[in-house]
């Protein structure tokens, strides 16, 4: 009778170890579901910001432009004055760009070529088409920049009237 009341003692043991282990175990399945749910929380606050940014990749690609750029700085051989006035009416600033009447003054251009979006705030006698002439402060620059085919994007501002 002692042997079975020490083994009825230690079955009352081992199943309140077995209570107490799964206890633990669902409390642990508990902590590790609500980890799980936050995950799925950023992960989907994470798809909204990647649809987000391929929208703005596409509405970037949308404003893809292949130019030829030349460069033109505020004196009488490239402007024939030197006030820096713009056809805008602003003055000329590092950024300043001239672009074909179809861009609305304001239009934002980025060159990745400067890492930079300047604004077009000028226009220019030959600046016709998919042609852009760029400030820059001395003439010096003007003639070391040349001619060149760049890739731009327009990225906001005034935009286009086509």
């Amino acid at each position: 009778m002692k042997r079975q009341k020490i083994l009825y003692l230690i079955l009352i043991i081992f199943t309140v170890f077995l209570l107490i282990n799964n206890l633990i175990n669902i409390k642990l399945i508990g902590e590790k579901i609500e980890e799980i749910k936050r995950i799925e929380e950023r992960l989907k606050q994470l798809e909204q910001e990647i649809q987000q940014q391929k929208r703005n990749i596409e509405r970037i690609l949308q404003g893809k432009l292949e130019v030829v750029a030349t460069a033109y700085t505020s004196n009488l051989i490239c402007c024939g004055k030197d006030d820096g006035i713009t056809a805008s009416g602003k003055k000329a600033t590092w950024g300043t760009i001239a672009m074909d009447k179809r861009y609305k003054f304001g239009t934002k251009v980025y060159i990745p070529l400067f890492k930079k979006t300047f604004v077009v705030l000028d226009r220019g006698g030959a600046i016709k088409g998919n042609r852009m002439d760029i400030w820059f402060p001395t003439y010096e620059e003007v003639l070391e920049f040349g001619v060149k085919k760049l890739t731009v994007y327009i990225v906001g501002g005034a935009g286009c009237t086509e």
